[in-house]
């Protein structure tokens, strides 16, 4: 687990940054009293200091492992959203590109009297809003494998920009 987060540091713009994000995620979770002596020190006599000594005893053996995992998993998520919010604005770039393409061509139809589809309309938009976008964004947070953010991401936005140039093209208020 710690050799796909150096993986994920590599990655990042700022290495820096991308460090502390990881060491800010792991202190938001891990950074309670007790937890650092307990992982630590495992042959520690030293008095329970949290939840009467629950996390003394779960640091013992396979408990420790499991922690361990768990505060590297925490800074892959962590520098997986920054990956993700770094990756924001060229996805924003490239929607509102799609945004103005799709509001010209609705112009287009409705100048020379096309067809008006709402149907076509509200499927992209459910589609975008509830669909390719959101489940992407999330299982690429959540697996634990080494994906590249580029190779990964940019079908995902070609797809949302030709959604949101349909949603555009075949929106039929008034604007």
């Amino acid at each position: 687990m710690s050799d796909l987060v150096e993986h994920y540091l590599d990655q990042a713009p700022n290495r820096r940054v991308a460090d502390d994000v990881a060491g800010i995620s792991r202190a938001l979770v891990f950074g309670w009293p007790g937890v650092a002596a307990a992982l630590s020190d495992e042959t520690s006599t030293s008095p329970p200091s949290l939840l009467g000594g629950a996390v003394q005893r779960s640091t013992r053996g396979q408990g420790r492992e499991l922690v361990l995992v768990t505060m590297h998993a925490v800074e892959l998520l962590g520098v997986r959203l920054l990956l993700l919010f770094s990756a924001l604005p060229a996805l924003a770039l490239l929607l509102a590109l799609a945004l103005t393409d799709g509001l010209v061509a609705r112009y287009v139809r409705r100048e020379c009297g096309g067809h008006e589809s709402a149907t076509r309309h509200t499927r992209a938009k459910r589609l975008l809003n509830r669909g390719i976008i959101p489940m992407v964004a999330v299982v690429w947070l959540i697996v634990p494998a080494p994906m590249s953010l580029a190779m990964f991401f940019l079908p995902v936005a070609a797809g949302g920009a030709v959604l949101v140039w349909v949603m555009a093209k075949y929106f039929k208020k008034y604007l």
